[in-house]
């Protein structure tokens, strides 16, 4: 079975061997996203924190120090950590992993003989793995064997980033070079197997044909990301601060129709190493706002550079919507793409008539501009419309983990629950939850409307 996720699992110990530290973080495979990168301190059974900075250099090899293991705890509390965070964030929501590590020493010899020493067993998962060394050697047969994590960045050209802690540097390392090899068509099979004692032969690699080139089957790669949720104010160079040691050429600001700056940015960056890294950003903190960060086109980075100076003078306009990338006849005043559909600021012109373009509301282009500021749209399928369900009545400052609590008696998945929050003179929220089944849907309006939680009344509809 393929697995939706490689877990990064990276670790720090002592001269001795005991397991000091772990770090870990999870990309998925197929939607090219990750988690955030997690650390746990270790104290090893039978040692003093105090003593294991003393008898040896601890700090200049591992960057732990005495603050850090101040807030650690044993191996058997650790290992249930990682487990519940495995479980939740994969598991739980209908998805497997394999753990990815750097070379064998942590899941062939060091965290087995923790186990051993405190009488732990290991979780399955924690059997099969691969090793990053292996993979790259299998994709790139001509970068060598045995390299170093800072090698395998040297011969992609690509610059390390250095952390304070090395286990949490090279988990991040591990799960730069997934995204690279991922993008060059590599393929992780055949994962090793701990309980295993015989040595697999080796994997033949196959070369592949080259094709001759064809003019028509040569797509200019994109240098160019999108991302969603700075405020409108926000200067370009805190934007280049954000992609902190990556190579930006520029930035551009998209306006709405009404010329006044919106929430969304285009960055252009010198390689297509840099734009790939870039989209590893998605869901960090820009001035505790989350940002959301998606690639683009080269095409409609060059068409905002161009026609994105257009000011509202009071005449009319119009935005019309298709998937089409141009207008014949027609040379639009703005151009947006979003959702796999452009969006076309033009004048107001009756005669005009196109078969392939709607005509939408003006909201429906605004709802992308202004992120923070307007509700954000659910698109669902027609299948997925038949299983959800709005829910009104819960605070502005209400969690998926409340909705969870309310619908206790139904099986959800966080990732099936959107929380629609209004303008700041709006007190409540709307939720929309995907159910089951059409069924299950109908059982919740039935069963939980009109009932009250946490002293609110709360009230459900089937999603239209």
């Amino acid at each position: 079975m393929e697995s939706d996720y490689l877990v990064a699992l990276s670790y720090s110990c002592n001269s001795e061997g005991r397991l000091l530290a772990l770090s870990w973080c999870a990309y998925h495979i197929v939607n090219k996203t990750t988690n955030e990168e997690s650390s746990l301190f270790i104290h090893p059974s039978g040692e003093e924190i105090e003593d294991l900075f003393t008898s040896s250099n601890l700090t200049d090899t591992t960057g732990l120090t005495l603050h850090d293991m101040e807030s650690s705890q044993d191996l058997p509390s650790a290992m249930q950590c990682l487990n519940k965070a495995l479980y939740e964030n994969i598991i739980l929501h209908n998805a497997n992993f394999t753990l990815l590590t750097y070379k064998d020493n942590l899941l062939c010899q060091i965290l087995p003989d923790e186990c051993v020493r405190l009488g732990l067993k290991l979780a399955p998962h924690f059997h099969k793995y691969f090793d990053i060394c292996n993979e790259f050697e299998k994709r790139y047969s001509d970068a060598g064997s045995n390299l170093t994590l800072n090698k395998m960045l040297h011969f992609l050209g690509m610059i390390e980033i250095p952390e304070r802690i090395v286990a949490q540097q090279e988990c991040k390392t591990m799960i730069r070079l997934i995204s690279r090899l991922l993008k060059d068509g590599h393929i992780f099979a055949s994962p090793k197997d701990t309980n295993s004692e015989k040595i697999k032969p080796k994997q033949v690699i196959q070369k592949p044909i080259k094709k001759p080139a064809c003019i028509l089957e040569n797509p200019v790669p994109s240098r160019v990301v999108m991302i969603k949720g700075p405020k409108s104010n926000t200067e370009f160079y805190e934007i280049e601060e954000f992609f902190y040691g990556l190579h930006v050429e520029k930035v551009v600001s998209l306006i709405d129709p009404y010329g006044e700056k919106s929430e969304i940015f285009l960055v252009k960056f010198t390689s297509e190493e840099d734009t790939l890294e870039a989209l590893l950003y998605d869901k960090r903190y820009l001035k505790k706002r989350p940002i959301t960060v998606e690639e683009t086109t080269e095409e409609f980075f060059q068409n905002a550079i161009q026609n994105n100076y257009y000011r509202y003078q009071g005449d009319k306009f119009l935005v019309l919507k298709t998937k089409e990338n141009s207008l014949q006849g027609l040379v639009p005043k703005l151009t947006y793409f979003f959702a796999e559909y452009y969006y076309f600021v033009v004048e107001d012109r009756p005669d005009f008539v196109n078969s392939s373009v709607i005509r939408v509301d003006e909201q429906e282009l605004l709802n992308y501009l202004r992120v923070g500021s307007n509700i954000p749209q659910v698109y669902l399928t027609t299948e997925q419309i038949s299983r959800a369900v709005k829910i009104r009545g819960f605070l502005q400052n209400s969690k998926k983990s409340d909705v969870a609590d309310f619908l206790k008696d139904f099986e959800i998945f966080g990732y099936n629950v959107f929380i629609r929050k209004g303008g700041k003179e709006k007190v409540g929220v709307e939720i929309v939850v995907i159910l089951t089944t059409p069924d299950e849907r109908e059982r919740v309006c039935r069963t939980l409307s009109n009932r009250l939680f946490k002293n609110r009344l709360i009230e459900i509809y089937p999603y239209s």
